[in-house]
């Protein structure tokens, strides 16, 4: 009995490995230098970030506490939210961290393209569309960086689910263990539980090559059953150990209505995918873009000449991917969907566009591959993804220069009024801001936080007229520390603040390159730059809710 299992195991046939090379991972790395180069250089604080990073750079544990209890943070997302309490350099450490987490993630891709059965030219082009979709803008954010790293976990669990297939049998069972493990941890980022069952169907249609659909249901269905269980029963455990509370309670509530949602849809997809591609189309209208058209027409030209014939995937392979795609596409914006919530074109609620790139990717190499699938046909195709991922890289260094002109403009704010004393003796402060951003208002915490910054206390808070009334000053749960508002009194004396562009400003791009370059390299310099940034004028009002004012 020993020696026949011993002949059987050698006859059986060795997993087929999956190449890569080393230099495609670097190219990886070079596309994410260009795209996402100007991350490493971002020193602002927006957003939700003014509620959670200078909470951690000064240990309020209470606050922080607070906030992760409620909110309904996982114990490995709110490690790794800890983690930037005591890691030096400021703002730099985690921004640090997100770039290495999206080298990380198109790696991963490209390995996950491999082993679904790609070559190396179409995996690569999947990993780097993904990795360059400017939809999602929040990489400067630490608020969303958990988030991130669940979906590099996800991506890593993805690729063992498929190496688990390939791999020798008795390695099998701990590839498949160290998957679950990985999926579990990363659905601390709730939205990966629909995006999951795309994973799912990519291990089916990849099982689907050797076996038969009748073979795999009679032996693997205990497996299949695992699988299909895993996230429902995460989904269970989390809503009586991970539920929002307190001020987060109902936060995303499901819609109940079918149009409420499909509405939801249609708005993810415009703004989410649509416009977002339009936007990246369109900056080639820039006359900087064009070194970058050059340098692809330069590269393609190269390729042709040493490259007899793109290695495009075979059309079944290429239907099943765009299959996948679209399925997925679909996933990724369902839960969102679900509870009314859809992508902003800019600013803060990008964050739910964060899982569109990677299906986004598939689909599109998968549908170009079916279209154009040889001859000139695929180099036409091939070009087409090029300039698409030109069009999204340029889009996103838009929106880097964006914020950084929008952090320039915050100093340069909180520097005027720091100067002012005479604007500290106030406790409500109604924002009339004209300066240019990426986004149409500032949320009430954010100027809380920067007025705390300017004057050194939590007594007072800024209403952008945009987005606010004085209704929000009857919310008494906000006055708190977490809020940067524990001494803030509703009732103190009110104040309109103006806030204009300096007539020597420039443009964000302008100002972007400016403030880096002083603040990198001529540092005693950079307050006077920012003096010419802004201007603020400070009238006060009176309201009948200032009864406190005297």
């Amino acid at each position: 009995m020993k020696g026949d299992g011993t002949a059987a195991a050698a006859s059986a046939p060795r997993p087929t490995p999956v190449l890569f090379r080393v230099r495609d991972l670097v190219l990886l790395g070079a596309v994410a230098l260009l795209a996402h180069g100007l991350l490493l250089l971002n020193d602002g604080i927006y957003w939700d970030d003014w509620l959670l990073f200078p909470q951690l750079q000064r240990h309020d544990w209470p606050a922080i506490d607070a906030l992760v209890r409620e909110a309904g943070v996982t114990p490995i997302n709110s490690a790794f939210l800890h983690l930037f309490a005591y890691a030096p350099g400021g703002a730099f450490s985690f921004k640090l961290a997100v770039f290495l987490l999206i080298v990380a993630g198109a790696c991963l891709v490209y390995l996950i393209a491999l082993e679904a059965g790609l070559g190396r030219l179409a995996a690569w082009c999947m990993a780097a569309l993904q990795m360059v979709f400017p939809g999602f803008q929040d990489w400067v954010l630490l608020a969303t960086a958990a988030s991130v790293f669940d979906l590099v976990l996800f991506l890593l669990a993805t690729f063992l689910l498929l190496r688990a297939e390939r791999a020798a049998p008795r390695s099998r069972p701990a590839l498949r263990v160290a998957a679950a493990a990985g999926f579990i941890l990363s659905f601390g980022f709730n939205s990966l539980l629909t995006l999951y069952f795309g994973s799912l169907l990519l291990l089916l249609l990849v099982l689907l090559r050797s076996a038969s659909l009748r073979d795999l249901l009679r032996s693997q269905w205990l497996y299949a059953t695992g699988l299909i269980v895993l996230p429902i029963a995460y989904w269970e455990v989390s809503q009586r150990f991970f539920v929002p509370s307190g001020l987060y309670g109902g936060f995303n509530s499901f819609l109940t209505q079918p149009s409420a949602i499909l509405t939801s849809f249609a708005r993810f997809v415009k703004n989410g995918i649509l416009v977002q591609t339009r936007q990246s189309l369109t900056v080639f209208l820039n006359p900087w873009t064009w070194l970058l058209l050059a340098a692809l027409i330069a590269i393609l030209f190269i390729a042709q000449r040493r490259i007899r014939q793109p290695a495009n995937p075979e059309p079944k392979l290429a239907l099943a991917g765009a299959a996948l795609g679209l399925v997925s596409l679909g996933l990724a914006m369902l839960p969102y969907a679900v509870v009314g919530k859809y992508p902003a074109v800019h600013g803060w609620d990008t964050r739910h566009d964060l899982l569109v790139g990677l299906p986004l990717a598939v689909l599109l190499v998968s549908v170009v591959s079916l279209a154009l699938p040889a001859g000139r046909g695929a180099w036409l195709g091939l070009g087409l993804l090029g300039l698409l991922a030109i069009g999204f890289t340029a889009s996103g260094i838009q929106d880097y220069a964006a914020l950084q002109a929008r952090w320039a403009a915050d100093r340069a704010i909180m520097a005027e009024l720091q100067n002012n004393a005479s604007a500290g003796g106030f406790s409500v402060y109604w924002v009339h801001d004209g300066a240019p951003g990426p986004e149409d208002f500032y949320r009430f915490y954010e100027w809380s936080a920067m007025l705390g910054n300017a004057y050194g206390d939590q007594s007072r808070v800024g209403l952008d007229t945009r987005a606010y009334d004085a209704s929000l000053l009857l919310n008494t749960p906000f006055f708190s520390d977490r809020y940067d508002l524990a001494n803030f009194d509703p009732h103190g004396c009110e104040v309109d603040l103006t806030i204009a562009p300096a007539s020597g400003a420039g443009t964000s791009g302008e100002m972007a390159l400016m403030y880096t370059y002083y603040r990198l390299f001529q540092p005693d310099r950079l307050e006077s730059y920012l003096r010419g940034l802004v201007t603020i004028q400070v009238a006060p009002v009176s309201t009948p809710v200032a009864t406190h004012c005297t």
